[in-house]
């Protein structure tokens, strides 16, 4: 009869996007979970790309029922921005073929935050300081973001919170 090699499964969680402030640094974690019955390796994480060739290896941890854990962090800053960058990874066991197995190429785009406000507008324009107004504004981001109004009474000289929208990604 013919052996069949056992191949390992892997479960890879990381953010295909990346979004970095300018002048600021976008950390992310990279965690791998590999399942092989034959026991605990080594996991190979590679990134390449614009500005970046990083190699690393984690020896990782077990995490029980033939299943091991493995981490990387990797952190972004404004020079990667709108670059794309492939993600490799292969898991090293002296009973695999060769040694290791690499795993199928995954992909991540770090791209910059912005925000951009239109069309800012309050009806009626005019009017008594304590009457009702309606606020409207549109909104391009490329993040989620909570939009709180405020308004000012003279009287009292404060900033009081009057609600809160969710403004969501602009899709392209």
């Amino acid at each position: 009869f013919r052996v069949v090699e056992e191949i390992p499964e892997l479960d890879l969680q990381y953010p295909s996007f990346v979004h970095v402030r300018s002048g600021e640094i976008s950390t992310i974690d990279i965690t791998a979970v590999v399942a092989f019955s034959k026991g605990i390796g080594n996991m190979n994480f590679r990134l390449l790309g614009p500005d970046e060739n990083l190699n690393f290896t984690d020896k990782g941890i077990s995490l029980g029922g033939n299943k091991y854990q493995y981490r990387w962090r990797i952190s972004f800053d404004q020079r990667h921005i709108n670059g794309n960058y492939t993600l490799s990874t292969s898991f090293v066991h002296p009973s695999l073929d060769g040694g290791k197995f690499a795993f199928d190429d995954r992909f991540i785009k770090v791209a910059p935050v912005f925000v951009q406000f239109e069309g800012a507008r309050v009806t009626p324009i005019f009017g008594p300081w304590n009457d009702s107004y309606t606020y409207s504004l549109k909104i391009n981001t490329s993040v989620p973001l909570e939009v709180h109004l405020q308004t000012y009474d003279p009287c009292s000289n404060e900033w009081t919170e009057k609600g809160v929208e969710n403004a969501s990604e602009m899709k392209s």
